[in-house]
């Protein structure tokens, strides 16, 4: 997967002459060159070695910041890093906290308070319109706080924030790119929840652990450890019956999508059914308020079996099937943000497989309404957009161009 960070000369130029409408032919003929030249520099990373011949380019291309663009071929230089994707000080903060934690007490009313902005945090990750920047802001703050000189390291409520912190952290490294530290901060994520002896933190936790790994090409092992934790979650009698239940279902809807990277399509449709059985048997799944506090399992709700059902047609490269299956499923403007964004992307997905570009940038789109810095900071949503633009289509130019745009790749 290719982020902006690591976007090539020719990548470049490719979305460059594709916005201004210009065939290979007449963009190599215009600085001098063939149409195979120019292919090879597109797609098979050629390097431009003239500087009259970069300049050339960057005055039919229209190019206003040229020094940016002349930058992109130079070896080592990153150009248009993204501030987000990066993350340094989250980085910083999840690989040096360690050394600030000692021993001693919490003050009357930190524990309380930190667990008011471990909420909000989560709140703007589900719900806000600026989500990225808003949890990219109060993350680092928080990842040091939950393991600060005064928070006191046995107290099992101090613990479960921390994992909630670390989990909330996992969740916006993976969506960002970075799953080596999504691994890390996951990984600590579940550690704290085990010393807590909170299970539902905990299967929040091996949920998103589950995602990691598929992520990391693993989903095997993330089916059998997620399908495991779901089972062992049927005897937990310590919280409302909603809550596990929802906990249950959320686990077996990651490890049927695992068990579809793995080619297992028998296995998927099992797990699948079983996390709707459970949802069908539920009466009072309505019963926890919103927002969800964290170590609170939102309410499972057929709407969510209905849409990883669709995620697995897709992983299967069951399109088609997926698309269908997509025009039924209802509740879609109940979800968050986060949800409607997902949703909307495994949409454009589908389309993309089925060569359908318009109906690709339409779900591109909803999926900006609904999140609407998800394609400027998620680095699956600009994946998707590279792709379509590769499927250059005019009747969607223009709004295909605008989101390359917002996603910061032109």
């Amino acid at each position: 997967m290719t982020t902006v960070a690591q976007e090539t000369i020719g990548e470049r130029i490719e979305l460059l002459r594709r916005r201004r409408g210009l065939s290979r032919q007449t963009l190599a003929s215009l600085v001098g060159h063939s149409s195979e030249w120019l292919r090879q520099v597109e797609r098979k990373g050629r390097g431009v070695d003239r500087l009259s011949t970069l300049l050339r380019l960057a005055e039919v291309l229209q190019v206003k910041d040229v020094a940016a663009f002349m930058g992109v071929a130079v070896p080592g230089r990153r150009v248009d890093e993204p501030t987000f994707g990066a993350a340094p000080d989250i980085r910083a903060a999840l690989l040096g906290h360690r050394a600030a934690v000692r021993a001693g007490g919490h003050r009357p009313g930190d524990i309380d308070r930190l667990a008011s902005e471990v909420t909000e945090a989560w709140t703007w990750w589900r719900q806000s319109a600026r989500r990225w920047s808003a949890v990219r802001t109060s993350l680092p703050g928080l990842l040091e706080r939950v393991c600060g000189p005064h928070i006191d390291r046995a107290a099992p409520e101090a613990l479960r924030l921390s994992a909630e912190t670390h989990r909330l952290a996992a969740a916006y490294l993976h969506s960002s790119g970075d799953l080596s530290l999504a691994l890390l901060a996951t990984d600590r994520a579940l550690a704290e929840a085990r010393l807590a002896s909170a299970p539902l933190t905990e299967a929040a936790c091996l949920q998103g652990f589950g995602d990691v790994l598929l992520r990391l090409q693993a989903p095997a092992e993330a089916c059998e450890m997620c399908v495991t934790a779901a089972d062992a979650l049927e005897l937990y009698d310590g919280s409302p019956a909603c809550e596990t239940t929802a906990a249950r279902v959320r686990l077996y809807l990651t490890a049927a999508e695992a068990a579809a990277f793995a080619r297992d399509h028998h296995g998927a449709e099992r797990l699948l059914d079983r996390a709707a059985m459970l949802v069908q048997d539920a009466q009072d799944m309505t019963s926890v308020p919103s927002p969800v506090p964290p170590g609170t399992t939102a309410p499972a709700r057929p709407v969510d079996v209905a849409i990883y059902r669709v995620r697995v047609e897709v992983v299967l490269g069951r399109s088609g099937k997926a698309l269908r299956l997509a025009e039924h499923v209802g509740s879609v403007d109940t979800l968050d943000r986060e949800g409607r964004a997902r949703f909307y992307l495994t949409l454009a997905r589908a389309h993309l497989h089925q060569r359908n570009q318009p109906g690709a940038v339409l779900a591109l789109m909803q999926a900006d309404r609904a999140s609407p810095e998800e394609v400027r900071f998620n680095v699956y949503a600009q994946h998707l957009l590279k792709q379509a633009i590769g499927q250059d289509s005019v009747t969607v130019r223009h709004d295909l161009y605008r989101l390359a745009e917002r996603a910061g790749l032109l």
